[in-house]
């Protein structure tokens, strides 16, 4: 029975006995019976629940790996999948870069075959032949090519290998085609020359270029404004800014000592056939210049704001160029535009001041053949980059110093500079001789001032 608990304060009330009743006994007993029971019951429900969760579980982990094995082989499968793809890729890049290389050996092919007739139009008949046995091997080849290309029973080897060899024999047709290409480019040059230099009617350049031809007037004058001497020579355009191109003899006139008894010059320039006159500004001559004999050339600087008609227009004429120039041969026909001496009395010999024209300054037209060709010692070598004297037959005079030479083309390939005189003894006067023997300075030397003063 329960202990009766120990007194605590002096004034708590004592506590009520335990009372056990008879008959009590069995009573705790059963209780006790129930009690395990109960125990034994929630001992089977547990390890119930244990087996039900270890198969939970070993269920899960089988699912786990059917999953893992599933993911492994869609994994496979998709890997395959790409390398087949890629590998698909690979081979449509690979067949794209065979069609690719196939189309431009045939195209290549086809467009050489193109060429051959029209290279040999205008070819002699010697030629011709030639040129007909070249395109012939040119569209054997093309129609090989094709062939090749479109046999699907040929591997891509043996499709190259075909395509290589084809290739080859196209080089060699290709040297034939460049030798005949340049017979052609000779030919046709030769050609060019002869139709340059044998115009059937000068009249269409004379009539082009009679606006870029100008007199060169310089008055040396007195201080009463009285003309002591004076001088006359050729210029024409070689800018449209106002820039002529002339003889550095020509241009001396304005640069060098004044002559005797005079204080002071008047520089002019009067248009061909329009006889318009303008302001000469300043002059430059060639740093070589020493005499005839040298690079007797100077360029001429203009006002071109007329007085009366105002800012006036001018055409620059064309120079040939030096490859040109250094084909200049014996027999080569020229023409040129400029003011002889003799009639330097007709040109300023009426002036409209108010207007400032002189309407009989009208340019001479002259035709010749070049005679020799040599430098300035009179050597003709073989170093034809030198050859700058320019021998011709046209029949030249005072006042013609520094007219332009130009051939059949409009083309200038020199400037006159000197001619061949007779000194009448005894009697003061000089004329040209009969012989018809002038000179004339090749026009890269003017280019040289052109390219570094003007342009």
């Amino acid at each position: 029975p329960p202990q009766a608990p120990a007194a605590a304060a002096t004034n708590a009330p004592a506590p009520a006995p335990i009372v056990v009743k008879k008959g009590g006994g069995a009573g705790w007993f059963v209780a006790i019976l129930a009690l395990g029971a109960i125990g034994a019951g929630g001992y089977f429900v547990r390890e119930e629940l244990n087996g039900v969760t270890a198969e939970a579980r070993a269920e899960i982990d089988s699912a786990k790996g059917e999953i893992e094995r599933a993911r492994a082989d869609a994994q496979a499968e998709l890997d395959s999948v790409r390398t087949e793809a890629r590998q698909q890729l690979d081979n449509a890049k690979a067949e794209a870069e065979r069609r690719t290389d196939e189309a431009r050996i045939a195209g290549e092919l086809l467009s050489r075959v193109d060429l051959a007739p029209l290279l040999a139009q205008g070819m002699g008949e010697e030629h011709a032949a030639a040129f007909q046995g070249l395109e012939q091997r040119y569209r054997e080849i093309v129609d090989e090519a094709r062939d090749v290309s479109a046999d699907s029973s040929l591997s891509t080897e043996d499709k190259k290998s075909r395509l290589e060899d084809l290739q080859a024999q196209l080089n060699t047709a290709a040297d034939d085609l460049a030798k005949l290409q340049e017979t052609a480019r000779v030919q046709a040059l030769e050609k060019v020359k002869q139709d340059a230099n044998r115009p059937d009617d000068w009249s269409e350049l004379a009539s082009a270029y009679a606006d870029s031809i100008f007199l060169v007037v310089v008055q040396y004058l007195n201080d009463e404004n009285k003309t002591v001497n004076s001088g006359i020579g050729t210029a024409f355009v070689v800018d449209s800014s106002g820039v002529l191109g002339t003889n550095a003899h020509v241009a001396e006139m304005m640069t060098g000592p004044l002559a005797a008894g005079s204080t002071k010059r008047l520089s002019v320039v009067v248009q061909n056939s329009t006889g318009l006159i303008f302001n000469a500004l300043r002059a430059l001559q060639h740093p070589g210049y020493d005499r005839t004999n040298s690079p007797d050339v100077a360029l001429i600087w203009f006002d071109t704001q007329h007085k009366v008609k105002g800012k006036v227009p001018v055409k620059a004429l064309p120079l040939a160029s030096d490859d040109e120039l250094q084909a200049l041969s014996v027999g080569q026909h020229l023409g040129t535009l400029g003011f002889p001496g003799e009639l330097s009395n007709t040109y300023l010999s009426v002036i409209d001041g108010d207007n400032m024209v002189a309407p009989r300054t009208v340019a001479t037209f002259k035709d010749g053949w070049i005679t020799r060709v040599t430098d300035f010692q009179g050597t003709a070598g073989a170093n034809v980059e030198e050859h700058y004297l320019i021998h011709h037959s046209a029949s030249t005079s005072g006042g013609t110093s520094g007219s332009p030479m130009f051939d059949g083309k409009g083309r200038v390939v020199a400037l006159n500079n000197a001619g061949m005189d007779l000194d009448l003894k005894g009697i003061g006067l000089r004329t040209p001789s009969a012989s018809e023997l002038a000179q004339a300075i090749r026009a890269d030397l003017l280019q040289e001032l052109i390219d570094q003063y003007v342009k």
